[in-house]
């Protein structure tokens, strides 16, 4: 599966390296009471020759799925340690090679299992996850981990238009070649998302906060015309 930032571009520096013995120990921690079994974690002359070079990056991935609840499955945890291309810290998902390809069942397997932890119906992920691509999913990904550990997002109450927003704001920021889209998708803030400014959720609370502003001074505006009215009288 494709590296995305799930931690600070600054973190991803030396993650072509072998994890960390903090790293092992947290992942034996994190898996054993889940009944994982990480062939990788046994010493390298007893993997045979289906030795996993497992790197920083890889494991840093791994535990945030485990932290998320997230059950990797076999062929994901095989697939670790065993990549031939040399490691690049990874930029913007619309610089990846496989951006537009179609999502890895990881990738689907972690999002939904984010987004169901809020309450929004397994039926309505599905639908928003229909033609998703990998950039796509990684946005939605780190999007919804971002909520996970919102007090606010867990206080909204309206979970699925969050769902469907943020679907859409990433299908809009990074659209499959020749694909055209409606002009008001993004917003004013599209820029921002754009230059890596803002990620999708700061985004989406943005629009939140703005759409509060406008209803504070709907109000105001109204409470002023009653009070005049009531002058008048």
């Amino acid at each position: 599966m494709s590296l995305f930032f799930i931690l600070s571009p600054e973190d991803w520096a030396t993650g072509g390296e072998p994890m960390t013995t903090r790293q092992k120990k947290y992942l034996y921690d994190l898996a054993r009471p889940r009944g994982i079994y990480l062939h990788f974690l046994r010493k390298p002359e007893d993997q045979g020759r289906n030795r996993q070079r497992v790197t920083k990056a890889e494991a840093a991935i791994l535990i945030a799925m485990l932290k998320d609840g997230v059950r990797p499955t076999r062929e994901y945890l095989n697939s670790l340690g065993r990549n031939p291309i040399p490691y690049e810290p990874p930029q913007h998902a619309r610089y990846w090679r496989d951006c537009h390809s179609q999502a890895t069942d990881m990738q689907i397997v972690w999002v939904s299992s984010l987004v169901a932890q809020m309450g929004v119906p397994r039926s309505l992920i599905e639908q928003g996850l229909v033609g998703i691509t990998r950039g796509q999913v990684s946005l939605l990904i780190g999007c919804w981990r971002e909520w996970k550990e919102s007090a606010w997002a867990w206080r909204f109450g309206n979970k699925n238009w969050l769902w469907e927003r943020s679907v859409q704001l990433a299908k809009a920021e990074l659209p499959l070649p020749g694909e055209t889209l409606e002009e008001d998708v993004k917003g004013e803030d599209e820029y921002a998302v754009e230059q890596d400014e803002v990620t999708i959720a700061e985004m989406i609370w943005r629009e939140l906060f703005m759409k509060q502003e406008e209803v504070v001074e709907e109000n105001l505006v109204l409470k002023q015309e009653v009070i005049i009215k009531a002058e008048e009288l």
